[in-house]
C-alpha cells in the first residue's frame, strides 16, 4: 500500500512539475514592455535627426495610357514630420476603422488630422532636445505644390521622415434615389421638404515614410493610386 501511495505521488509530482515550472518562470522573468512611452519615442527620433539633405517630388494623377502624360496636382499641401512608429500605427488604425461604417468613414479624416495636430504640439513640446532639428523653423516643415505638382524641402535634417500631403476639393454626397410614397407629407405640387446639403470638402490624403540622406537629394512620388485614403472633411 505504502509502495502504491509512493507511486501516485510520484506520478502527481510529476504532471505539477510543468506548472510549476511555468510559475516559476512567470515570476523570475521580466515583463515584457507593452507601450512604450510616446514622449521617448519623440525624442529619440528628433535626436536621430543630423546633417542636412534635401527631399523633392510630385503629386500627379497618372493617366490610364502608360505613355499618357501625368496630370500635376497644385495646391496640396506637404508635411514633414519625424518619422515615429507609434504615430504612423495610429494612423493605419484611424484608415482600418473607418472601413467597419459609414459613420466612422465620414469622421476618418478629421481624426487622422486631429492625431497629426497633436503630434505637432507634442514634437513643439519636445523641441529643445531635438538637436539638429531645431534650426530653420522646426522639426514639421510644409509647402505647397506649385503649377507642375512639386514640392521642394531643402535643408532637411537626414533620417526618417512621416510625409503627408492632403488635397481638398468639393465633396458631393450621392444622391438618393426617389422612391414613390404614399404618405400625406407632400407640398403643392407633390414636393417634398429637403435639407440642404452638409458643406463638406472631399480630402485626399497620401501618407508616406521617406529617408533622407545627408548631403543627398531624395524624390518622392505621389500619385492618385498610392493614395492613403479619401473621404469627406467638414
Amino acid at each position: 500500500m505504502t509502495r502504491l501511495l509512493g507511486d501516485a505521488e510520484r506520478r502527481g509530482a510529476a504532471r505539477a512539475l510543468p506548472w510549476l515550472l511555468a510559475i516559476v518562470a512567470l515570476v523570475a522573468w521580466p515583463p515584457e514592455a507593452t507601450v512604450e512611452d510616446p514622449a521617448a519615442e519623440v525624442t529619440r527620433a528628433l535626436q536621430a535627426l543630423g546633417a542636412p539633405g534635401l527631399l523633392w517630388g510630385r503629386v500627379a494623377v497618372e493617366e490610364e495610357s502608360p505613355d499618357g502624360p501625368w496630370t500635376p496636382l497644385a495646391g496640396v499641401e506637404v508635411r514633414l514630420y519625424p518619422y515615429v512608429p507609434g504615430v504612423a500605427a495610429d494612423l493605419d488604425r484611424i484608415r482600418e476603422r473607418a472601413r467597419g461604417s459609414g459613420t466612422d468613414y465620414d469622421a476618418a479624416v478629421t481624426r487622422l488630422l486631429e492625431r497629426l495636430r497633436g503630434y505637432e504640439a507634442q514634437i513643439a513640446a519636445l523641441r529643445p532636445a531635438g538637436g539638429p532639428a531645431a534650426s530653420d523653423g522646426g522639426p514639421v516643415r510644409k509647402r505647397t505644390t506649385d503649377a507642375s505638382g512639386i514640392f521642394v524641402f531643402d535643408e532637411v535634417p537626414s533620417g526618417d521622415w512621416l510625409v503627408v500631403a492632403i488635397h481638398l476639393s468639393t465633396y458631393t454626397q450621392p444622391k438618393a434615389q426617389p422612391r414613390a410614397s404614399k404618405s400625406p407629407g407632400r407640398g403643392p405640387g407633390g414636393s417634398f421638404l429637403t435639407r440642404p446639403p452638409a458643406v463638406a470638402k472631399e480630402a485626399e490624403l497620401w501618407v508616406s515614410r521617406a529617408r533622407v540622406g545627408a548631403g543627398e537629394r531624395s524624390r518622392l512620388w505621389l500619385t492618385d493610386r498610392s493614395r492613403f485614403m479619401v473621404g469627406p472633411v467638414r
